[in-house]
């Protein structure tokens, strides 16, 4: 499947269900998480503002939701919480190419489903999508 929305989110787009979205203010990595999940055949949507994130999923909500950590206004970590707080059970990653000490890690663990550090590795991630969106719920991967 080809991901539906294209960078800058446009609340408009009507995603087929599931889909996952991606937020990251840095254009590039956005980009290239679009490719990568689109290549495997997740459906995305993508932003590049968390504050569009989050009220876009109070009219679509995500299966599973990848974040950046540093962003202007509202970072990973403050999107992630609100995402808790109004979806206990929504998983949700964090990419980031912060240095996190293991305190900070622990923290994270808390609130993401999964941590991962830029550049990405490919496989280790595609497998933790793969866990928190079997094939069988999400019917997207073949």
């Amino acid at each position: 499947m080809r991901c539906v929305a294209t960078v800058p989110l446009t609340i408009r787009v009507v995603p087929a269900e599931p889909f996952v979205l991606l937020v990251d203010d840095h254009e590039p990595s956005l980009r290239g998480l679009l490719t990568v999940l689109e290549s495997v055949g997740y459906s995305c949507v993508a932003t590049p503002s968390p504050a569009d994130a989050l009220t876009y999923c109070d009219s679509r909500r995500p299966a599973l939701v990848v974040t950046d950590l540093t962003m202007p206004r509202l970072d990973g970590h403050g999107l992630a919480q609100g995402l808790k707080a109004r979806y206990p059970a929504l998983p949700i990653l964090l990419v980031t190419g912060e240095q996190l000490d293991p305190a900070t890690q622990t923290v994270f663990r808390r609130v993401f489903s999964g941590v991962f550090s830029k550049p990405l590795e490919i496989e280790p991630f595609l497998k933790a999508l793969d866990t928190l969106l079997p094939p069988e719920r999400v019917g997207l991967r073949p």
